[in-house]
């Protein structure tokens, strides 16, 4: 390459020599909500028949700060099933009180949230998964309610790489069972016997509500009417921030 061409790239705003999947840490926004989903049934925290009604707002007990919905007006009765499909803010913010954040520290890092995929190539970010220890030991702070009801719909302190929401809606698809991406088979040195990588190992296992529910949350979502050649779709968008 040219020198003029390396300058260019160097020094472009847009950053091209940024591997973003390994290394640029973004808020998780939405989609935390069919894990979220699956954390409420794991923790026997909330059935999926159950309904909340949504005013298109959540307010604390003893609070008349309203926490809004995208939706002004809300969505009326809402399940878990529903809350997915129409991406309700209010039920997963009321959803995430009730578990408080450290279930969902806990639950989410079966998914590989908050640590490297192990993925065979340098530099990889490892994100953010609070908890109370993390902020108390970061911000000397306790953690408020407000930092629950805000993390419940992926604001807040979460953040994560692309590559580690890749690995994890795998995870949910391939019935809670991860595999560590990878790009390297085996490592050759010269007269040596070929050395396998070791990578692309089965790296975490699921539980019964991820087999039972998760690729359905997921087929039930705004991508379901993508779909080619007869294949069933599936996936959720995150409006709060462009990768």
């Amino acid at each position: 390459i040219d020198s003029e061409s390396w300058d260019a790239l160097n020094n472009s705003p847009d950053v091209p020599l940024n591997n973003r999947a390994l290394r640029g840490q973004y808020p998780m926004g939405s989609t935390i909500k069919p894990f979220m989903a699956l954390a409420a049934q794991h923790y026997n925290v909330r059935t999926p028949e159950r309904t909340i009604s949504d005013p298109g707002y959540y307010t604390l007990s003893g609070s008349s700060h309203q926490y809004r919905d995208w939706k002004a007006g809300g969505h009326g009765r809402v399940d878990l099933f529903k809350s997915i499909v129409v991406s309700c803010d209010t039920y997963y913010y009321g959803l995430a009180t009730e578990m408080g954040i450290d279930r969902m520290h806990d639950y989410l890092d079966l998914f590989g949230y908050g640590k490297k995929t192990g993925i065979d190539l340098e530099g990889e970010a490892s994100g953010l998964l609070p908890s109370t220890a993390w902020k108390m030991k970061r911000y000397q702070q306790p953690w408020y309610t407000g930092d629950t009801v805000s993390a419940g719909i992926g604001q807040g302190y979460h953040l994560i790489t692309p590559l580690q929401l890749a690995m994890a809606t795998a995870t949910l698809a391939n019935d809670g069972v991860g595999y560590r991406p990878h790009l390297v088979k085996e490592i050759r040195q010269t007269a040596d016997v070929p050395q396998a990588s070791g990578a692309g190992k089965k790296c975490h296992g699921g539980c019964p509500e991820t087999r039972r529910h998760g690729s359905r949350r997921l087929h039930g979502g705004e991508i379901h009417r993508r779909r080619q050649d007869g294949n069933r779709a599936g996936g959720r968008y995150e409006a709060g921030r462009e990768i």
